[in-house]
């Protein structure tokens, strides 16, 4: 009977040691998105897609909330339906599109890829204040006629 608890001890610090690893790796997988860049790059909003692009979702709302008077009036069923359909985030990302309009505003859009193949638009605004670039304005959506806005 003490050599049979021996295996079952040791099965079950081997079932952890794999399931540490497995969720280790996938952790650092997902960390490891990032977005295909198009010109310079601006260091603030690289970390906001990369956040999005791991499915931190209230994260980005927060870091894409911090000039709004109030919460995005659909914040919350954006990100339940982004949980819903990608709960794991994203594998891929590229930028789509990004122009300074003047040294202290850009417009993006980058796009999204799940590994299934689905994806979705991001576009923003953002603005340089007090040596901090921030998200003024942005869309989140899997039509891209909804951030065309971005390209003007």
């Amino acid at each position: 009977m003490q050599g049979r608890n021996s295996v079952f001890k040791l099965l079950k610090f081997l079932l952890l040691s794999v399931t540490f690893v497995f969720f280790w790796a996938a952790s650092d997988a997902k960390a490891e998105t990032q977005c295909e860049m198009l010109g310079s790059n601006v260091p603030e909003l690289e970390k906001i897609k990369s956040v999005f692009a791991q499915g931190n979702y209230r994260y980005f709302f927060e870091l894409t909330d911090r000039f709004s008077s109030e919460e995005h009036p659909d914040a919350e069923s954006i990100i339940d339906a982004l949980f819903e359909a990608f709960p794991s985030g994203f594998s891929y990302c590229s930028t789509l599109f990004s122009e300074k309009k003047s040294p202290v505003l850009v417009n993006e859009v980058s796009f999204f890829e799940a590994p299934g193949g689905a994806g979705v638009f991001v576009a923003w605004s953002a603005f340089l204040y007090r040596d901090q670039w921030d998200v003024i304005k942005y869309t989140v959506s899997t039509e891209f006629d909804e951030v065309l806005w971005a390209l003007n």
